[in-house]
């Protein structure tokens, strides 16, 4: 995605009236240079830059952070340590680990940690983006989080329980094709087809929606026992990888 902003802004420790509209996010042990990539989403944001210091992150922030996005591990500690306090201190909230060195990269026992993800720098920097997006949508309607669908999914003529998208790579934008209560007919299915669009996508918050709408689907044909459609098995055997 193309930057809306030079670079993240860096406000500090202090709290602000005016901000409170704002989606709050912890970056700890991470400066503006890390974060450079994830601008564009977190033009909504206000990100509170904090050392990896366990003493200083043993006290919740107020306002508390929706999202915590954790760098490099603290002086005279480990990240293992510093995933555990930030797991007690902040129960609920989202905590991505973006590993700058592959000596410390261990997923497995990382997020038994208490972090919610693990990734490595650089490799994992578009990773880090769809999970951050997933991760803020579902706190503010500011941000919008897409999912990718099979169009073979999506049976021609079915109403559909949620909207659907194109994406434009030139614009880097999402557009509607169809909204909810509409059918894609067939036409409208021909008509992808021809110009090689295989894949449609719907809100983040609408997958579960769309996931039931197939599932309901291939449960009423005759002889059929399969559950999932192919998007749900794609995403399945990704997530096995």
């Amino acid at each position: 995605m193309s930057s809306q902003n030079e670079s993240v802004p860096n406000i500090g420790l202090e709290n602000d009236a005016k901000t409170d509209s704002k989606i709050h996010v912890l970056a700890v042990g991470l400066e503006q240079a890390d974060l450079k990539s994830l601008a564009d989403l977190l033009v909504h944001c206000e990100v509170r830059y904090v050392p990896a210091d366990l003493n200083l992150l043993m006290k919740p922030l107020v306002p508390t952070p929706s999202v915590v996005i954790c760098g490099r591990a603290p002086k005279n500690s480990s990240l293992d340590e510093l995933g555990q306090l930030l797991r007690f201190v902040y129960q609920i909230q989202p905590i991505f680990l973006v590993c700058m060195s592959r000596d410390v990269y261990d997923p497995k026992y990382l997020r038994d940690m208490g972090y919610s993800e693990v990734f490595l720098s650089p490799v994992d920097w578009i990773s880090v983006k769809k999970n951050l997006n997933e991760a803020l949508a579902k706190v503010s309607a500011k941000v919008k989080a897409y999912h990718p669908v099979k169009l073979i999914d999506i049976k021609p003529g079915t109403i559909l329980d949620f909207d659907t998208f194109v994406y434009l790579p030139m614009n880097d934008r999402y557009v509607h094709y169809s909204r909810k209560g509409e059918p894609i007919n067939e036409a409208r299915a021909k008509q992808l087809a021809d110009h090689k669009v295989t894949t449609l996508f719907v809100e983040s918050n609408s997958l579960q929606s769309f996931y039931r709408d197939v599932s309901q689907r291939l449960k009423s044909q005759p002889g059929n026992l399969e559950i999932l459609g192919t998007t749900q098995k794609t995403e399945k055997m990704r997530a096995a990888v």
